[in-house]
């Protein structure tokens, strides 16, 4: 019998991967080195943040400049500092600003 390899296209580079050695991000998905090149830029962006509610729901801040979302409840644990003191938006961000 043959296993089926389901493959999903990477967001960022638009190659085709493994499902299995894939991430889903905000239901997009990457495969390692993009999400690994995310990852770097998150951690050197000199976020401009800002309130936005997600597709989920989910109340967070949005940073325009590596289109990074952090949820406010998990903000503390990333940054060791409460998330900035907005009301959230609910308008659709465009988040093709500067990921591309």
């Amino acid at each position: 019998m043959t296993k089926m390899i389901e493959l999903q296209t990477c967001e960022h580079c638009s190659k085709d991967f493994n499902i299995e050695s894939m991430c889903s991000m905000e239901g997009c998905w990457f495969c390692s080195g993009c999400l690994e090149d995310f990852r770097e830029h998150f951690k050197t962006c000199d976020h401009n943040w800002s309130p936005y509610v997600n597709e989920m729901g989910d109340e967070g801040q949005y940073c325009e400049r590596c289109c990074g979302f952090v949820r406010n409840e998990d903000f503390p644990l990333l940054f060791d500092a409460p998330p900035p003191e907005h009301r959230p938006s609910t308008d659709d961000r465009p988040h093709e600003s500067n990921c591309e």
